[in-house]
């Protein structure tokens, strides 16, 4: 059954220094997050990170790489908020090329999709998204749509668009891995088996 969804990313924010962003993020429950990468995704560099504020409001925060990669910011993220991401493990291995352990991942809608679902042909955001709510990002390259939200932003646009997307499937999984009964499953072994890649990749 695909859950009617009409939900549309609202205004992104481009963090302007540390103490913004930590007092923003400590108000924060989860932190919903997608990755920009520099090039390659998990073999080139995080070139920020887009948090989900307020997911009714469809409001992202963009913090860019100086800002994730100090301490404050890092100390933020790993104080116990459980992370969601679509696909964490090459995010994850990104920034342990920068001396940062992501260490309380508690969804992965990729592979969280991948239970609820073994025969997917693809587990990308755009397909999951399609599943779950009839849509995807129109910043996705799956998509037919075009896509153009200024020039040099169409990047920051794009992660954006993609934390706001995991946001919203991340509830419909979860249920849908209660419903099968998978969600043990997917606790015990499969969440903490991304950072063990991770770090075997790193390696």
């Amino acid at each position: 059954v695909i859950t009617e969804s009409n939900e549309v990313l609202g205004q992104v924010t481009i963090a302007d220094s540390v103490n913004q962003v930590v007092i923003i993020l400590s108000k924060l429950l989860s932190f919903v997050i997608a990755p920009h990468f520099e090039g390659e995704p998990g073999r080139t560099a995080v070139a920020g990170l887009a948090v989900v504020t307020d997911k009714s409001l469809g409001s992202v925060l963009y913090v860019s790489r100086d800002l994730v990669l100090t301490s404050d910011v890092v100390s933020v993220l790993n104080a116990g908020t459980p992370i969601v991401c679509h696909d964490a493990k090459p995010l994850m291995r990104a920034l342990l090329n920068d001396s940062v352990d992501l260490l309380y991942l508690s969804l992965d809608t990729a592979i969280a999709s991948y239970l609820v679902n073994p025969s997917r042909s693809s587990y990308s955001l755009a397909a999951v998204s399609v599943d779950v709510l009839g849509r995807e990002p129109t910043t996705s390259t799956e998509s037919d749509g075009q896509f153009d939200f200024g020039g040099a932003d169409d990047s920051v646009r794009a992660s954006a668009e993609q934390a706001f997307f995991t946001a919203l499937i991340a509830p419909v999984i979860t249920q849908q891995l209660e419903s099968i009964h998978n969600e043990s499953l997917y606790a015990d072994i499969e969440n903490p088996l991304v950072r063990v890649l991770a770090k075997m990749e790193h390696v």
